[in-house]
């Protein structure tokens, strides 16, 4: 069996003590910024069109005509070193002609556009950028496949019925909306459909220019965002045997994932037994002076075994005076903005007391 990470176990287990600090949440509700309906009839000539009516429909029609709507959300206010934890999609359903269906939202994958045609759910003739049944931009750029362009599995189903606010949420939904944080430029919003075997099963929701604003398409989404990881030095290690001062450094940064991140220590007496030291909190600068200095915010400097402090090793200095150790980090979120100090004791015979020690780090774990 694999042998468990010394340092990486040490890290959690003080994870444990500063959990009350892990990143805050937030949400945020956004508004549609645009929305159509697709509208079958207006084939093969994309002729008819929605942009700018007051509702958005999808389903089947009493005639055996189908309807798709279209909506998008900008999302660029969410930190592009956000995590979504939770997305929601509400359409209010404002009209309806048939009993309760399953609606399916899917994500799009081609921009579209909304002109200024409006009318009621039988559609208007299409302006210019107007998405229709086979335009994405009327009149000259046409979706690949007639009807829109969309992701044939569903991000988020939701039974509609009688009229009310409807939200769609789920895994998938979550996905699209990260994915877009990530990467605007892959944002063209949601196809909402039916699975169109029900006849009649129109459905009207409100669109973005629906007189009631509370009515209105919202994306309400809820992220963690993740600090930068840092490595920052504070004080000088100390030197007796050796001619240079005992040294800790990282390679790479706290970053959750990193599985190259490792302490470093070097100019230590060879072969000497080294222990390292982590706490919670900041490293806490002391002036320097001709001795050893603890750096570890501890009630008292005579001891780095003080009560919550936890040590890691002891691990055998090579024979350059050198050690590394693996530190690799697990990808959890819940570690974003937890701050570690640590500090390391060796071993060295001509010391007064036994040992040096190091400079410190402080360490505060992110992106």
């Amino acid at each position: 069996m694999p042998r468990s990470n010394p340092v990486a176990l040490g890290l959690i287990a003080i994870m444990g003590v500063v959990a009350s600090t892990l990143a805050a949440q937030t949400t945020v509700i956004l508004p549609g910024v645009k929305d159509n309906t697709l509208i079958s009839e207006g084939a093969p000539n994309g002729t008819l069109s929605n942009g700018a009516g007051n509702g958005v429909y999808c389903g089947v029609t009493s005639t055996g005509n189908f309807r798709r709507a279209l909506v998008k959300f900008d999302v660029s206010q969410i930190p592009a070193n956000a995590v979504v934890t939770s997305a929601s999609l509400t359409l209010n359903m404002s009209r309806t002609i048939s009993a309760a269906v399953q609606c399916n939202a899917h994500r799009v994958l081609a921009d579209w556009g909304e002109g200024t045609s409006s009318a009621s759910g039988g559609g208007a003739p299409s302006t210019p950028n107007d998405a229709t049944w086979v335009h994405r931009l009327f009149p000259a750029t046409f979706w690949t496949t007639a009807g829109g362009d969309f992701v044939a599995t569903a991000s988020a189903s939701k039974n509609v019925a009688g009229t009310g606010p409807y939200s769609f949420t789920g895994p998938g939904l979550d996905a699209d909306v990260q994915s877009w944080v990530v990467n605007g430029a892959t944002n063209f919003g949601w196809l909402i459909k039916t699975d169109e075997t029900v006849t009649p099963s129109a459905k009207k929701f409100d669109s973005r220019e629906a007189t009631l604003a509370a009515n209105r398409p919202k994306l309400t989404v809820t992220y963690t965002s993740a600090p930068t990881a840092t490595v920052v030095s504070v004080g000088t290690g100390c030197h007796v045997t050796s001619a240079l001062d005992l040294a800790l450094t990282a390679t790479g940064l706290p970053q959750t994932g990193n599985a190259a991140f490792a302490l470093n220590v070097a100019h230590g007496v060879p072969g000497a037994q080294t222990w390292f030291y982590l706490a919670a909190g900041t490293a806490t600068p002391t002036p320097a002076t001709p001795t050893c200095n603890i750096y570890l915010d501890v009630p008292t400097a005579l001891s780095l075994l003080t009560t919550g402090i936890s040590p890691v090793g002891p691990f055998p200095l090579n024979g350059a005076g050198a050690f590394v150790l693996p530190a690799g980090l697990p990808n959890n979120p819940a570690l974003w903005g937890q701050v570690i100090a640590v500090q390391v004791l060796s071993a060295d015979a001509a010391s007064p007391i036994g040992a040096v020690l190091s400079n410190a780090l402080t360490l505060t774990f992110g992106v």
